[in-house]
């Protein structure tokens, strides 16, 4: 099995703390030293720096890695340092498997298995949930279908805290560069874990009408940014001020509980709405003035409410279930005073949207 090796001389010389005169010599060898001037020769191309050979493996090279060395001689006899260079001879034999282990080598084929794809492994499928947060060393090697295992390949390897959600901003259409959107609040008043909701308000006043994109995206405590996220939105034109309001209700003990899909509506308009998953709705484009509010859902009773509209003020209606047991108790569908696991599973299905 013979391969040509290009090697430039130049990179090599880097390796001479103080290097003086030609070059008249190099050698190579497979993993073991023989010694200075007992490796393989070398023979270098008239007027330049680069040394070609055709090297053909000993006979006992195992399919593999195995490290390459090459060294050069000066015109003083002085030979420099070993250049090393991984290989891999594949030959006709196959790479079949794959296994990791960080610091301590715990034998061939007692390491954790790698998944290998055409032959390669990668490195992301390593777990590092149990390692100490620091530096560790992490080797990896391979097995052919000789079953020989190859020499292990080190990584360095660095675990970090867990990052947490230090910041998050918003931008409307066009990217103005990290830390230049709109910044938006955490929803619980202060970011401090992986996970966050974020809330704030966006001022559409100088948007042209039509279809925009509202792109949200957080920082994380290695001041590392993430991808920003899309929302769809429109902008409609409006003469007068939208309605924006919340649907709430009590039910089997828990209060102040959002209902969605509920029906909204302006009686005697045509103006009508449908709350979200939040228990939230907008009226668009109501002119101030007095109105009835009526809100329908299935499982509660129908509520109406005098509203005067002067386009400023926010609303929040608190409708009542129909589901009060003799009890009393709103959700104690049985009556007997308490709310049982069922029951609260029930009214959590009515808030919801998905009943029985």
């Amino acid at each position: 099995m013979k391969y040509v090796i290009l090697i430039a001389a130049i990179i090599v010389l880097c390796s001479y703390p103080a290097y003086s005169g030609s070059i008249v010599g190099a050698e190579y060898y497979f993993d073991t030293e023989p010694g200075q001037g007992k490796g393989l020769p070398l023979m270098t191309k008239t007027g330049d720096y680069t040394f070609e050979a055709e090297i053909s493996t000993p006979a006992n090279l195992t399919s593999g890695y195995h490290y390459l060395y090459v060294r050069l001689k000066d015109d003083q006899e002085k030979w420099g340092i070993p250049r090393t260079y991984l290989i891999n001879i594949m030959g006709t034999k196959a790479t079949i498997s794959a296994e990791y282990y960080i610091g301590m080598d715990p034998g061939q084929g007692k390491g954790t298995p790698l998944n290998l794809m055409n032959g390669h492994y990668e490195l992301s499928d390593i777990d590092t949930s149990a390692l100490a947060v620091g530096k560790h060393k992490l080797y990896v090697r391979i097995k052919n279908s000789d079953g020989n295992w190859g020499p292990e390949r080190k990584y360095d390897l660095e675990v970090s805290e867990a990052p947490i959600i230090r910041r998050a901003e918003y931008y409307l259409d066009t990217d103005p560069g990290t830390e230049s959107g709109t910044s938006l609040a955490a929803s619980d008043g202060i970011f401090d874990s992986g996970i966050e909701y974020a809330q704030g308000e966006i001022n559409t006043s100088s948007l042209e009408t039509g279809y925009h994109r509202v792109y949200v995206r957080a920082m994380d405590s290695y001041f590392r940014w993430s991808e920003a996220v899309p929302i769809n939105m429109e902008a409609r034109a409006t003469t007068n001020p939208a309605i924006s309001a919340k649907i709430t209700t009590s039910l089997a003990g828990w209060n102040n509980l959002s209902v969605r899909n509920a029906e909204v509506s302006l009686n005697g308009t045509s103006y009508k709405a449908k709350t979200d998953e939040n228990g939230d709705f907008i009226l668009l484009d109501v002119p101030p003035g007095s109105y009835t509010l009526t809100v329908k859902t299935p499982d509660f009773q129908t509520y109406s409410q005098q509203i005067t509209w002067t386009g400023q003020q926010g609303l929040i209606v608190d409708i009542t279930p129909i589901s009060i047991g003799s009890s009393g108790v709103v959700g104690d569908i049985d009556g007997d005073g308490k709310i049982s696991l069922k029951e609260a599973i029930h009214a959590l299905q009515i808030i919801s949207g998905i009943r029985q």
